[in-house]
Protein backbone atom coordinates (compact mmCIF):
# COMPACT_ATOMS: atom_id res chain seq x y z
CA UNK A 1 0.00 0.00 0.00
CA UNK A 2 1.15 3.51 -0.71
CA UNK A 3 2.35 5.78 2.04
CA UNK A 4 -0.18 8.44 3.02
CA UNK A 5 -0.46 11.55 5.12
CA UNK A 6 -3.30 13.44 6.77
CA UNK A 7 -3.79 17.19 6.97
CA UNK A 8 -6.11 18.61 9.61
CA UNK A 9 -6.96 22.32 9.32
CA UNK A 10 -7.77 23.68 12.76
CA UNK A 11 -8.88 26.85 14.46
CA UNK A 12 -9.68 26.67 18.17
CA UNK A 13 -10.27 22.91 18.08
CA UNK A 14 -8.57 21.85 21.32
CA UNK A 15 -11.59 19.81 22.43
CA UNK A 16 -12.21 17.93 19.18
CA UNK A 17 -8.66 17.51 17.91
CA UNK A 18 -7.38 14.72 20.23
CA UNK A 19 -10.09 12.26 19.12
CA UNK A 20 -9.42 13.05 15.46
CA UNK A 21 -5.67 12.52 15.83
CA UNK A 22 -6.08 9.33 17.87
CA UNK A 23 -8.37 7.85 15.20
CA UNK A 24 -5.96 8.80 12.43
CA UNK A 25 -2.97 7.15 14.08
CA UNK A 26 -5.04 4.01 14.81
CA UNK A 27 -5.57 3.33 11.09
CA UNK A 28 -3.97 0.28 9.47
CA UNK A 29 -1.64 1.25 8.02
CA UNK A 30 -1.20 4.46 9.98
CA UNK A 31 -0.36 7.66 8.14
CA UNK A 32 3.33 8.31 7.60
CA UNK A 33 2.66 11.92 8.60
CA UNK A 34 -0.09 13.89 10.28
CA UNK A 35 -0.01 17.66 9.89
CA UNK A 36 -2.21 20.04 11.85
CA UNK A 37 -2.48 23.32 9.94
CA UNK A 38 -3.39 25.88 12.57
CA UNK A 39 -4.94 29.18 11.56
CA UNK A 40 -4.16 31.19 14.67
CA UNK A 41 -5.90 29.31 17.47
CA UNK A 42 -6.17 31.09 20.80
CA UNK A 43 -7.03 27.97 22.81
CA UNK A 44 -4.89 24.88 23.36
CA UNK A 45 -5.13 23.52 19.80
CA UNK A 46 -1.41 23.77 19.07
CA UNK A 47 -0.52 22.27 22.45
CA UNK A 48 -2.92 19.36 21.85
CA UNK A 49 -1.36 18.68 18.46
CA UNK A 50 2.17 18.86 19.82
CA UNK A 51 1.25 16.52 22.69
CA UNK A 52 -0.02 14.04 20.11
CA UNK A 53 3.37 14.18 18.41
CA UNK A 54 2.19 15.48 15.04
CA UNK A 55 3.68 18.22 12.90
CA UNK A 56 2.11 21.65 13.35
CA UNK A 57 2.27 24.36 10.71
CA UNK A 58 0.86 27.77 11.49
CA UNK A 59 -0.32 30.49 9.21
CA UNK A 60 -3.17 32.75 8.27
CA UNK A 61 -6.76 31.91 9.07
CA UNK A 62 -8.69 30.46 6.16
CA UNK A 63 -9.39 26.84 5.37
CA UNK A 64 -7.89 27.00 1.87
CA UNK A 65 -4.71 28.68 3.06
CA UNK A 66 -4.39 26.20 5.93
CA UNK A 67 -4.94 23.19 3.69
CA UNK A 68 -2.36 24.45 1.20
CA UNK A 69 0.20 24.94 3.98
CA UNK A 70 -0.48 21.48 5.37
CA UNK A 71 -0.23 19.76 2.00
CA UNK A 72 3.01 21.64 1.26
CA UNK A 73 4.50 20.10 4.42
CA UNK A 74 3.71 16.55 3.23
CA UNK A 75 5.98 14.32 1.17
CA UNK A 76 3.61 11.39 0.76
CA UNK A 77 1.88 10.72 -2.60
CA UNK A 78 -1.57 10.42 -1.00
CA UNK A 79 -2.93 13.09 1.36
CA UNK A 80 -6.20 12.88 3.29
CA UNK A 81 -7.78 16.23 4.16
CA UNK A 82 -9.95 15.88 7.26
CA UNK A 83 -11.75 18.27 9.58
CA UNK A 84 -10.63 18.39 13.21
CA UNK A 85 -14.06 17.33 14.43
CA UNK A 86 -14.14 14.20 12.24
CA UNK A 87 -13.23 10.80 13.66
CA UNK A 88 -12.33 8.02 11.23
CA UNK A 89 -13.57 4.50 11.95
CA UNK A 90 -10.94 1.76 12.10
Amino acid sequence: MRSWAAVVPALDEQDALPACLEALTAQDPPPAAVVVADGGSTDGTVDAAEQAGVLVVTGATGRGVQLAAGVAACREPVVLLIHADAVLAK
